[in-house]
């Protein structure tokens, strides 16, 4: 049989309860009189996922080529104050293909993400606190992200 078996699409969200999540800095060497840290009053976010897998045989070969596509909001308020919680939106897009010849199985995957370019600009009315701040007047972020992965496997 040669042809096209199938296509797969499959979507998905999650929630995930950023809300929840403890201060992930602590500081060890702080004298006690050293203020608190404020919350991060990071907030809950909804991430959506797309993906889609052909099944295709030629011969006795299966290619399954595959696509992604994810959507990861940032929970990281704006950060006009202490924290320099640098957290960007990104788009996550997947790409691969699964070989499969007898017993062997050739997996290629790649990702490529995209950080959306986020500026914060500190509260002028806390200059005096935030002069030794590396995030004080303002701070920017951005970028791409590339991952890359091949995998070979045999049954036996």
């Amino acid at each position: 049989y040669t042809g096209l078996d199938y296509i797969s699409l499959s979507a998905a969200m999650t929630y995930r309860v950023w809300s929840q999540f403890e201060n992930p800095i602590e500081y060890f060497a702080a004298p006690d009189d050293y203020p608190a840290q404020p919350s991060p009053d990071f907030h809950d976010t909804m991430v959506p996922r797309l993906g889609l897998e052909v099944h295709w045989t030629v011969n006795e070969w299966l290619f399954e080529p595959r696509l992604g596509y994810s959507y990861e909001p940032s929970p990281a308020p704006e950060q006009i104050g202490f924290h320099n919680y640098l957290s960007n939106n990104r788009h996550l897009i997947g790409t691969g293909i699964g070989i499969e010849f007898g017993d062997f199985t050739l997996d290629l995957a790649g990702q490529f993400h995209i950080l959306q370019n986020r500026t914060h600009l500190k509260d002028p009315n806390q200059a005096g606190q935030l002069a030794n701040n590396p995030g004080y007047p303002s701070i920017s972020h951005g970028g791409w992200i590339t991952v890359w992965s091949a995998e070979l496997g045999i049954a036996f």
